[in-house]
């Protein structure tokens, strides 16, 4: 029991210890956000990162106030720098139940508004809900100062001015890092293309087949890329990559600039050495019997959380045809879509109803014709 006590703590004063311990709590989740969408994006995928997060910082902030305010000290440490700390209603030291049911307590005090909070200027006891709650008194130690009510002011100011930029960072890194996510899928989407061009225009002049993929049944006797055809986008990479003589003075593959780890990012995980890709580690749909001759608007490499067929435009009106997600929660979930079109153009937008009216630029009756006459041929291949 604490005996070094002069009355109930004030609303202000509880007020500058709540927005000094929210600088913590907002550093805590910062933190745990970004541990977590660095360690675990690439196992579990972005959305499920950024829960491990959350939860991550909740259980630290919950040790926080629960082990400080069930210690000697009995108070966080922005109730010590303003000189107040808990007891239960007999003035002895909170257990860590007590104080773990006073930490489940204030969720109720902010979720009807605050008005928990605001209690402890009313009641007899200077008491919020969560206190009546947990049977537990806020005090303070001796007689209220001029110098402890400036402290308790310069806290609330300073803390409530942190606090709000603690809040706009706490938003604003994840989405950094999420977007700094984005643009390295599309640099290797993009590599893949580029690598598949590269190849198309040296194999031309000797008169090879281009190294964009048939679609069919695979053929095993087939002795080059050109003559091959491919039931997925794993095995095409594969031999695109000739993964199963990678390490062999035999290894030959059919570009340049591109290998397994181009094919994952953003909750796909990325597969070291030779061997056969597979769908697990394969980020990538890919369009099959490209030609020529094809619009240049055509996607033809898709991020595999894209259903292929909602790329194909029916008649009507393209602002109400959208594309739709796949069983593939990574890359990107349902929040994020992207493709290079057969001009060599990336294409990624963010949100959940992205229309084949933006897909294809709104194309003109003639123009989408075209693109529906490509799609009698163009076959996509999943991973």
């Amino acid at each position: 029991m604490n005996s070094d006590t002069s009355g109930y703590a004030g609303f202000w004063q509880r007020f500058a210890a709540i927005t000094l311990d929210g600088i913590i709590f907002v550093g805590v989740h910062v933190l745990a956000l970004i541990v977590c969408r660095l360690l675990f994006r690439f196992l579990v995928g972005v959305n499920l990162a950024w829960l491990f997060g959350c939860a991550a910082g909740i259980i630290i902030n919950w040790l926080y106030c629960v082990l400080l305010e069930s210690s000697p000290k009995q108070a966080t440490l922005g109730k010590m720098a303003v000189g107040i700390y808990v007891t239960d209603i007999h003035g002895n030291r909170l257990s860590f139940d007590r104080a773990s049911g006073r930490f489940l307590g204030k969720s109720l005090s902010a979720l009807i508004g605050g008005v928990g909070f605001v209690m402890a200027i009313f009641t007899q006891r200077k008491q919020g809900l969560h206190d009546m709650l947990a049977g537990s008194l806020v005090v303070r130690k001796g007689p209220p100062t001029r110098m402890q009510t400036a402290d308790t002011i310069f806290g609330v100011v300073l803390g409530s001015a942190i606090l709000i930029f603690g809040g706009f960072l706490l938003y604003v890194i994840p989405q950094a890092i999420g977007s700094s996510g984005f643009s390295a899928m599309d640099i290797r989407a993009k590599d893949i293309y580029v690598a598949i061009i590269n190849a198309n225009s040296e194999r031309e002049p000797l008169g090879l087949g281009t190294v964009w993929p048939k679609s069919g049944k695979p053929m095993e006797d087939a002795k080059d890329i050109g003559g091959m055809t491919f039931a997925n986008s794993s095995d095409y990479f594969t031999v695109l990559y000739d993964g199963e003589h990678y390490g062999t003075p035999e290894w030959a593959p059919y570009v340049t600039g591109f290998d397994y780890s181009t094919c994952a990012g953003a909750g796909v995980p990325p597969k070291t050495g030779g061997g056969r890709l597979t769908a697990q580690n394969n980020a990538w749909t890919i369009a099959a019997n490209i030609t020529d001759d094809m619009p240049d608007i055509i996607p033809v490499i898709v991020s595999r959380n894209v259903d292929p067929s909602s790329l194909i435009p029916r008649e009507g009106d393209l602002r109400k045809q959208f594309l739709r997600p796949s069983k593939h929660t990574a890359p990107f979930g349902d929040q994020e879509f992207l493709f290079v079109r057969k001009g060599g153009s990336v294409f990624h937008l963010r949100g959940k109803h992205v229309s084949l009216y933006i897909v294809y630029n709104g194309a003109n009756n003639e123009e989408l014709q075209r693109i529906r006459d490509a799609f009698e041929k163009v076959e996509y291949l999943a991973p």
